[in-house]
């Protein structure tokens, strides 16, 4: 009986309730969503702004490995090793920049007599240039982008030493004539390096006693490719990008991609003038559109073009010269402008961009092009500018 109690009482007893109400979930979801959502959102834009910031960080890199590589060669340009070529001693000549060892010249009285101009360029920006170096294009390697400047640089290896095939030079350290009858030599003939230097292990040194040091001679041309990958023939991945070639070294490589732009000034100093000759800049000049040719049109850096009654951009005067192509002779510094872009479009809105790159013309116009030239397009771009000295031109007038 007590059990049939124990039953009904629990039977009639109320059970209490458990979950939530249908109110409850609605709400309980409704949050969640928003939740989500603003999560989402967060997670969108931390993925964004790490985007943005991997492409602005790839555009430094390119900026600064660029810039890092031409300052390198700038400050190089003219290092020929233990040889010294006393400022006004020789003639400094136009030379093919595609031919390798072209430009030097060499006699028993006077050790050299000529050599190829250690800095030399092309200006792009006026007008298209008419006289592209023809090693600078190779099929599925590079294609050469119209209206960029181009720059070519000579040197030494920094080592010395016979490497490959190439050209060379070597410069004795022999006073005696009767075993060095030539002082200086410049081949690719790897049997043609005779002279002789001192041998300081002896003591004392003993003159004449070694092999006088070879040195590899350097020709590296810094132009803008339309492509990084040129495989496949036309422009390839589209993708712009600073390339070198070294003469007789192989095709060209690449230096960075994303570099849309490149312009040099030329900082000048005058051998004619009370205060020039000095090794300091007396103005900065561009190159004209066809650099190999003198005269009224189309001089090399200065010459005719920059007569005593022509004034600077920056109000100084430079003097004229017989010839256009001395004045590549007087660079002392080269302005580097370069401007570098993403290499893939960025999700925003589409648009332009103007950069001030210094002057297109020695009237000293100012040189601010629009990127993209026509249209508009979602690439980010970055001006980086920077003068670089070229230590071993200036050097040898510095007094």
């Amino acid at each position: 009986m007590f059990e049939m109690k124990c039953r009904a009482n629990g039977a009639n007893a109320a059970l209490p309730q458990r979950g939530f109400t249908l109110l409850e979930v609605i709400v309980s979801l409704a949050i969640a969503m928003v939740l989500m959502t603003a999560m989402a959102g967060i997670f969108q834009q931390s993925i964004s702004t790490r985007t943005q910031v991997d492409r602005e960080g790839q555009r430094l890199e390119s900026s600064r490995f660029s810039l890092d590589t031409l300052t390198e060669d700038i400050r190089l340009a003219g290092y020929y090793g233990p040889l010294t070529i006393p400022a006004g001693s020789i003639d400094w000549v136009y030379a093919d920049p595609c031919t390798e060892g072209a430009g030097w010249s060499a006699t028993d009285s006077n050790p050299i007599r000529a050599a190829p101009f250690a800095i030399y360029g092309f200006e792009a920006h006026k007008a298209n240039i008419t006289s592209v170096p023809g090693c600078i294009s190779v099929a599925n390697k590079s294609v050469y982008r119209t209206g960029t400047d181009i720059l070519v640089i000579r040197r030494v290896s920094t080592t010395a030493g016979l490497s490959g095939t190439g050209w060379h030079i070597q410069h004795s350290a022999c006073a005696d004539t009767a075993k060095d009858r030539v002082s200086f030599i410049a081949s690719n003939d790897a049997t043609a390096f005779t002279l002789l230097a001192t041998d300081v292990l002896q003591t004392p040194p003993k003159a004449c006693a070694v092999a006088a040091p070879i040195y590899r001679l350097i020709t590296r041309i810094y132009f803008i490719s339309q492509c990084d990958d040129c495989s496949g023939g036309g422009t390839g991945d589209g993708i712009p990008t600073l390339k070198v070639v070294e003469v007789g070294a192989g095709d060209p490589r690449t230096v960075a991609t994303g570099v849309e732009d490149m312009h040099f000034e030329y900082g000048i100093d005058q051998t004619t003038s009370l205060t020039g000759g000095n090794g300091a800049v007396d103005g900065y000049v561009v190159s004209n559109n066809n650099p190999r040719t003198t005269g009224a049109a189309g001089t090399a850096v200065g010459g005719s073009m920059l007569p005593t009654s022509t004034a600077m951009a920056d109000g100084t005067f430079l003097q004229d010269k017989d010839s256009g192509e001395d004045r590549w002779e007087d660079v002392m510094t080269v302005k580097v402008s370069l401007v570098v872009r993403d290499t893939s479009e960025y999700q925003g809105v589409a648009g332009t961009r103007s950069f001030t790159l210094g002057i297109s013309d020695n009237a000293g116009t100012v040189l601010a092009p629009t990127y993209p030239s026509t249209g508009t397009d979602k690439f980010r771009r970055k001006l980086s500018v920077t003068t670089v000295s070229a230590v071993n031109l200036a050097s040898r007038r510095e007094q």
